[in-house]
This record gives C-alpha cells, sequence and structure tokens, in this order.
C-alpha cells in the first residue's frame, strides 16, 4: 500500500507541475505577444506621424525665412513638390489670416485636387483637378469654406504652437486626426495656420491587419476615454441626426473593447494617471484577460494611450490539450507502474510466504507431537535473491537433521521394545 501511495504522489505531483507550467507559459506568451502587439502600432503611429511634423517645420522655416504668402501659387508649388518626393499622401493645406486657402489633396482614386480661395475666386473655394504634373486640368466644384471657423486654425491660433486636433471632416463622415502649425513671417507676424488631415480610418485599417489572437483586440484612446481607432470593423462614432458622435471606449459596442475599458475606470480614477507602461490583467466572467496599456506621447500635445486586450482562453486549447495528454500518460503510468509494483511485490514475497508456511507448519506439528512425512519434505524456494536461498537451505537442513533425530529415536524405541 505505501509504495502505490508514493506512486499516487509521484504522478499527481507530475501533473500538478505540468499545469503550472503550462500556466505560466500561458502568462509569458500572453504578456509577450502584448508587449510585440504595442510595439508594432507604437511603431506605425510615430512613422506615420512623423513625416507631416517634418513637413509643417520645414514649410515654417521656408515662410519665416522670406518666403511670399501674398501669392498662394508659391505655396501650391511647394505642397506639390512635398507629395511628389514621398509616398506618403496626405491632405496638405494653409489658411491665412485674410481668409484665404490653398491646398493639395491626394484622392484614393488616384487624382489630386487643388483646392484655392484667394481675391480671385471672390467668396468661393474652388475646386481643381491636377495633371500629373500638377497644372490645373478643369474646374469640377465650387463651395462656401471659411478657414477660420474650423477646429485646426482656431485651435493653432489660440496655442500659438505645434498642436494636435481630432475632428469630423467638413465633406466627408470620418475623423481625421490634424497637425497645425501657426504660421509667422520674419517679423514674426502671425500669417495663418498650415495643417495636414490624417484619416483616423488609415489607423484603424492598420489595426485590423494585426495578427493579434482569435479574440484579441487592440485600440487607442485620447486620456477622455474617447476613441482614436480600434481593430473592429465598427466605426468610432454613431451617427445622431445626421451628425457624427465620437464614442467612448466604454460606449463601443464590442463587448471587450467595452469591458476593457470599464475594467481601466474602475481601477483609475482619471486616465491621466497612466504615465508609463501598466499591465492589469483583469477577469470576464471568471475567464482571464491579458492587459497592456501604453502611453503614446508625441510633440505639439498629441497624448494617447495604446491598448491591447487578449483573452487567456486563446492561447488555453494547446495548453488544455496538452494538459489532457499529460493527465492521460500520468493514468496510463500509474495503471502500469501500479501493476508492475503488485507483480514486483508478488514476485519478491512468495519465497518468503513458503518458507513462513513450512515453518509454521513445521511449529505446529510439533508443539502437537505429531510429525508428518510432508514436515520433512525439502522446501522448493526460487533462489531469486542469494539470502533467501542460504535460508531455504539452512532451513532444509535443520529438517533433515530433525528427521535423523527421529529416525535415530525410533529404532532406540524399537531395540528397547524388543527386549
Amino acid at each position: 500500500m505505501p509504495f502505490v501511495l508514493q506512486i499516487f504522489g509521484a504522478v499527481g505531483l507530475v501533473g500538478y507541475l505540468s499545469f503550472q507550467n503550462g500556466q505560466k507559459a500561458v502568462n509569458e506568451l500572453g504578456t509577450k505577444l502584448s508587449g510585440k502587439i504595442t510595439d508594432n502600432i507604437e511603431q506605425h503611429v510615430q512613422n506615420y506621424i512623423e513625416i507631416p511634423r517634418r513637413w509643417l517645420q520645414l514649410n515654417a522655416a521656408t515662410i519665416h525665412s522670406g518666403e511670399n504668402l501674398e501669392e498662394l501659387s508659391s505655396l501650391e508649388r511647394l505642397f506639390w513638390q512635398q507629395l511628389q518626393a514621398t509616398d506618403f499622401k496626405a491632405y496638405i493645406y494653409f489658411g491665412s489670416q485674410q481668409g484665404e486657402f490653398i491646398g493639395i489633396e491626394p484622392r484614393q482614386t488616384g487624382e489630386t485636387l487643388l483646392k484655392i480661395k484667394d481675391q480671385f475666386t471672390v467668396s468661393d473655394r474652388q475646386i481643381y483637378s491636377l495633371d500629373n504634373q500638377g497644372k490645373r486640368l478643369e474646374l469640377i466644384n465650387t463651395d462656401s469654406y471659411e478657414p477660420h471657423t474650423r477646429p485646426w486654425y482656431t485651435a493653432a491660433e489660440e496655442s500659438g504652437e505645434f498642436i494636435w486636433s481630432i475632428y469630423l471632416d467638413a465633406f466627408q463622415p470620418i475623423f481625421v486626426t490634424t497637425p497645425a502649425l501657426p504660421i509667422y513671417d520674419q517679423a514674426n507676424t502671425f500669417q495663418g495656420v498650415m495643417a495636414i488631415d490624417l484619416p483616423l480610418t488609415k489607423i484603424n485599417d492598420f489595426l485590423k491587419k494585426l495578427q493579434i489572437s482569435d479574440s484579441g483586440k487592440a485600440f487607442i484612446i485620447e486620456r477622455s476615454g474617447a476613441i482614436v481607432a480600434t481593430s473592429t470593423e465598427m466605426p468610432p462614432f454613431v451617427t445622431i441626426d445626421q451628425r457624427q458622435k465620437r464614442l467612448f471606449a466604454n460606449e463601443h459596442r464590442d463587448p471587450l473593447i467595452k469591458a476593457t475599458a470599464e475594467h481601466l475606470y474602475q481601477n483609475f480614477d482619471n486616465l491621466n494617471q497612466i504615465k508609463v507602461v501598466t499591465q492589469p490583467n483583469f477577469e470576464i466572467e471568471g475567464a482571464g484577460h491579458f492587459l497592456q496599456v501604453t502611453p503614446l506621447h508625441y510633440e505639439g500635445g498629441l497624448d494617447w494611450l495604446i491598448v491591447v486586450v487578449i483573452p487567456e482562453s486563446d492561447f488555453m486549447e494547446e495548453i488544455n490539450a496538452n494538459r489532457n495528454t499529460t493527465i492521460w500518460l500520468c493514468l496510463i503510468a500509474l495503471v502500469v507502474a501500479t501493476g508492475l509494483g503488485v507483480l514486483t511485490s508478488r514476485w519478491i514475497t512468495q519465497p518468503i510466504l513458503q518458507l513462513k508456511d513450512a515453518a509454521q507448519a513445521l511449529e505446529r506439528d510439533l508443539e502437537q507431537g505429531q510429525l508428518e512425512q510432508e514436515d520433512f519434505d525439502e522446501i522448493r524456494v526460487a533462489e531469486r535473491f542469494e539470502e533467501l536461498g542460504v535460508l531455504a537451505r539452512a532451513f532444509n537442513s535443520m529438517k533433515r537433521q530433525l528427521q535423523q533425530s527421529f529416525t535415530t529415536l525410533a529404532t532406540t524405541n524399537e531395540q528397547l521394545a524388543e527386549q
């Protein structure tokens, strides 16, 4: 019995250690994957926003050094050259203090538009298509546009420095993040604001392509909790009375994003408290989830949080399969070891039991004074161990001596009886 208990204990310990190692591997994998996904997002966002920042600073330096803004054609050439110099395409524009406007917008269709409002267009903004040399082809539309009223202009003018803002595009139902820079001439006189539109859909598209896990999610939020982008197909806004309203993370229709945001609000009184990378893992209805929240700071007041959440169950399928295999192997090993243990114990104890039975029989017959012939038969013990063989031979020798003594005694008794 103690031998079987030892086997049970050893098998149980192996199973427990296997489960613990599997759980440890899951934790390490979840943490490592969360960190890797976060690094990819951070690198992509930085690359996405770095080129516009450089363009704006370069253009501001050019104007500050003496570029004439009285004729918008000079900016038209500058914008066109910048767009041709790189694969990066974005809508770049300038609004002057006098209400003039110039912008070049590459479209997803492949065409490029020039949008201009100056003294020749009166109060309207004219929109032209451009050829591959940047020359105007035809007037395709006019609209009423006042740059002074747009968020990108007012925010930069009020701050007096490079600034980021997120707002709804004026002509299509998408949100854009816009780096904007106030422009000053050589006399440090405010001339207007230059900005570049970066559609948040581009960040959305990148997040959707990430290989997170079967049901993992990644999203970016502002410190207010307002959504910047998510890895889901659901838009980060809702339409109310034909107007788009940005969603907060705890309002999102995706259950995992919503639950993650609520967990963050429960753990932090204010999301501004998150200063460094944090991993406040949590549970949803008893199911563990890996969570990593990473601050993303950038010049101009861009202050976002990158959030990656991965259900533990996404890693557990293989772990559970391995655990089940381990359990079955342990059970098989237990049965085999127990069977071998029983057979081995019988193999060891059988000759000992034979000696014991013979000794008890001889002792009983001696006490009764009635010896049988079988008491003198040799005990045939399988000599599996040298010690048992010696003991058996000694016992047989003792029986032979007893038999000889009893034979001599019987002969003496017969002789005495004849006299």
